[in-house]
């Protein structure tokens, strides 16, 4: 409808404390602790929620470390989002080894798709993937991935994937 839309992360109060592991919640919130995906659209006169943010009908552990999203629409006028999730297994602690991957899930205009790891995303925080549309109105990203293991987190070969994205 050639209305623009708009995607953030967002969290609670006092988000992204120093230390903020050691703050009770009530006070801040630690850093990435309780990032959710938030999209809106333009009506003309005001900015309009899906019925059903994504935090709210996705998995619960996407309501946590779910950051940066992109959104685009296909072709056919399916809006994808993609974004990085914080996917380490240990406590939260400071040093933890931490590995980010990134998903994709897709909005039909009435209900959310369950968000989809990409593959070989895993790596460090600071890779972001992108997307583009080509001249047939087919989705693209490309995400880099460091092969990092995570039991020494060293990174290995630097790897760069592409892949066309379809429903």
């Amino acid at each position: 409808q050639n209305r623009p839309w708009v995607a953030w992360d967002e969290s609670g109060i006092n988000w992204g404390k120093d230390q903020g592991f050691l703050i009770p919640t009530s006070l801040g919130f630690p850093l990435h602790k309780e990032r959710t995906v938030r999209v809106v659209r333009w009506d003309g006169s005001q900015w309009v929620e899906p019925q059903k943010r994504p935090g709210e009908v996705w998995p619960a552990g996407f309501r946590e470390n779910s950051e940066h999203p992109q959104i685009a629409f296909d072709g056919k006028g399916m809006l994808h989002v993609l974004f990085r999730r914080w996917t380490r297994r240990n406590a939260r602690a400071i040093g933890s080894p931490q590995v980010w991957e990134n998903y994709l899930a897709l909005f039909d205009g009435s209900s959310w798709s369950t968000p989809r790891p990409l593959i070989h995303s895993g790596g460090s925080i600071e890779k972001h993937p992108r997307m583009t549309r080509d001249p047939r109105g087919e989705l693209w990203a490309a995400w880099m991935t460091d092969e990092r293991p995570f039991a020494t987190m060293v990174p290995q070969n630097a790897e760069v994937y592409v892949s066309r994205l379809g429903a």
